[in-house]
């Protein structure tokens, strides 16, 4: 059994969703519902978000030694999540993107290199079977050559845009192919959520949409938060041998984001 520690107590990390429910978007429930892991402890600033959750997820409270922490905290407190959880000597880190970048980043990784903790990072289509079976074939060679595509985003380009360029890493594109061959549009509308991508091959093509909030689309990830901890914990009973998406990952993709020229549109 594995013991787990929640820095941020809010929606990611206990509050957007109920037990019983069919989709999983708290790690909370997550952990819940996953019988090799539990939470030891729930941190947080704010006091009634941790009562809140703590009335609705099961706290095993008798400190135990913390075998993972997962950092759930807003996207400009990673960086001091991330020194805090060493606090706790885990085996392992799950931070939520973007991770946080320069300067703060070679301070955090050499802390992390130092006490040999890996950080596991939740860019989310690197957990989706679909876009992993699409990433071996694209290794293999089965759609050819890349040819070019776009993004269309809002909801902020590390918070957002991040998630596309660690997915072109993760289908094998270079540093050349992402920031050369892609057209990055920036949207301002008013609703909210714009996400439209496609990479085009010489054999195929592979894309994403979604404009508001489309259930369809939602339910592809109802199980991501699940396979984010069940990784975590294949790779501490050693059925895996790597990560696949570590904080370098999560850095690297910030630091080609920035290459990336970006055009602003209003709609």
């Amino acid at each position: 059994m594995y013991n787990a520690i929640i820095i941020g107590a809010g929606q990611k990390g206990c509050l957007s969703d109920d037990p019983g429910d069919t989709k999983y978007t708290s790690y909370a429930h997550a952990i819940e519902d996953n019988p090799d892991i539990q939470i030891i402890d729930i941190i947080d600033t704010d006091s009634d978000q941790i009562i809140k959750a703590k009335a609705k997820w099961t706290i095993i409270d008798d400190q135990k030694q913390c075998d993972i922490v997962i950092i759930t905290t807003p996207d400009i407190l990673h960086h001091i999540s991330l020194y805090q959880a060493l606090l706790y000597k885990p085996q392992l880190v799950i931070c939520e993107k973007p991770i946080c970048g320069e300067p703060h980043y070679y301070g955090v990784e050499e802390l992390y290199s130092n006490a040999k903790i890996p950080i596991l990072m939740d860019y989310t289509r690197r957990f989706i079977p679909q876009w992993q079976s699409i990433s071996t074939l694209i290794a293999a060679g089965e759609y050819g050559s890349f040819a070019g595509g776009h993004l269309y985003f809002n909801g902020g380009r590390e918070h957002t845009a991040s998630h596309f360029v660690d997915l072109c890493r993760f289908f094998g594109l270079t540093n050349t192919e992402i920031t050369k061959k892609i057209d990055f549009v920036e949207v301002n509308v008013n609703y909210k959520w714009v996400w439209d991508w496609a990479l085009i091959y010489e054999l195929g093509a592979v894309n994403e949409v979604n404009y508001g909030i489309n259930q369809n689309y939602m339910r592809t990830y109802d199980l991501h938060l699940q396979y984010v901890i069940q990784h975590a914990i294949d790779y501490l009973d050693k059925k895996i041998d790597r990560l696949i998406c570590t904080g370098r990952d999560g850095f690297e993709a910030l630091e080609l984001l920035k290459q990336c020229e970006i055009r602003s549109m209003t709609l």
